[in-house]
C-alpha cells in the first residue's frame, strides 16, 4: 500500500501545482464543463478534476499532468509516478471477476484486451459483468485512477451508441488511435452519461467561480471508489443490500481520494 500512498501523494502535488499555475485555464475549464452557473455536485467536481489534469490540452500544448511530469526538478520517482497518472487513458471494461476489497479482471469493451487490476474499493462495489467506466494506470499491479462510474450490462447498448455519437461515426469504422482519442476528447461528457433507462437526477450545488482552485487544491486526485445508480430490472439477489452498502460507503469516502 505503500505504492498507493506515494500515487495520491504525487497525485495532490500535481493538483497543488497546476492550481496556483493554471488559474486561467481552470475558469476557461468550467465554462466548457458547466457553464457560466458553475452549477455542479460531488461527482461533478471529481470529474471535473481528473478531466482537467489527465485529458484537457492547456492553451500552449499538454495536461497540467504532463507538465507536472516534464518538470526537470522532479526526483525520478515522483516522475515517474506522475508519468504513470499523465497517462491513465479512460475506457470502457467488462468486470469478469472480483476479489472484493483487492482486486477485479477487466476486459476491454471494445478491443477485447483483458487486464487485472488493483481495487481495494471499487471491488466491493462492482460484480461479474457490470461495466466500468474508468482510467487503468500502469504499475506493478495496475491500478485505477480518479473516479470510476459503473453499468449494467443491459446499459451497454446505450453505451455503445452514446460512444459512436460521440466519435461521429460507428465504432467499426474507427481505428483504435482514433477511438483513443475519442475517450479522451470525451471523458468529461462520457463520465457524466445518463442512460435513458435512468431518471433520478443528482442533487447539485453552486461552485463559484472564486473556488474552482479550492475545490481542485483539497480533493484528492485518486479515487478507487464510485456511488453508481443502479436502474435496470430485474436486479440481481442482494442488490438492494449491495445498494444500501454503497450509499453508507459513500458517505464514509467523502473525505476520500479523488
Amino acid at each position: 500500500m505503500r505504492g498507493a500512498r506515494f500515487d495520491d501523494a504525487v497525485g495532490r502535488r500535481i493538483q497543488d501545482w497546476s492550481s496556483k499555475a493554471f488559474d486561467d485555464e481552470i475558469t476557461a475549464a468550467l465554462e466548457e464543463f458547466v457553464g457560466p452557473e458553475r452549477v455542479m455536485d460531488d461527482d461533478d467536481i471529481q470529474i471535473f478534476a481528473t478531466w482537467f489534469h489527465n485529458d484537457r490540452e492547456l492553451a500552449g500544448g499538454g495536461t497540467p499532468a504532463e507538465l507536472y511530469a516534464a518538470r526537470p526538478e522532479l526526483p525520478a520517482d515522483e516522475r515517474e509516478v506522475a508519468s504513470r497518472i499523465a497517462t491513465a487513458r479512460l475506457g470502457l471494461y467488462h468486470v469478469l471477476a472480483v476479489e472484493p476489497g483487492r482486486s477485479l479482471t477487466l476486459e476491454h469493451l471494445l478491443d477485447g484486451t483483458r487486464i487485472g487490476v488493483r481495487s481495494p474499493h471499487v471491488s466491493r462495489d462492482a460484480v461479474r459483468w457490470d461495466i466500468l467506466l474508468a482510467r487503468v494506470m500502469d504499475g506493478d499491479p495496475p491500478s485505477l485512477w480518479g473516479p470510476t462510474r459503473l453499468f449494467e450490462p443491459c446499459e451497454e447498448p446505450e453505451l455503445r451508441a452514446e460512444l459512436a455519437r460521440l466519435a461521429g461515426s460507428p465504432l467499426d469504422d474507427r481505428d483504435d488511435q482514433a477511438l483513443a482519442m475519442t475517450f479522451r476528447r470525451h471523458a468529461h461528457k462520457l463520465m457524466r452519461f445518463l442512460p435513458s433507462s435512468r431518471s433520478a437526477e443528482p442533487s447539485r450545488r453552486r461552485l463559484p467561480a472564486s473556488c474552482a482552485s479550492i475545490a481542485l487544491g483539497r480533493r484528492r486526485a485518486i479515487c478507487d471508489a464510485s456511488t453508481p445508480t443502479r436502474s435496470c430490472s430485474p436486479r440481481r439477489a442482494g442488490s438492494r443490500s449491495r445498494a444500501a452498502s454503497r450509499s453508507a460507503r459513500s458517505k464514509q469516502q467523502a473525505t476520500r481520494p479523488v
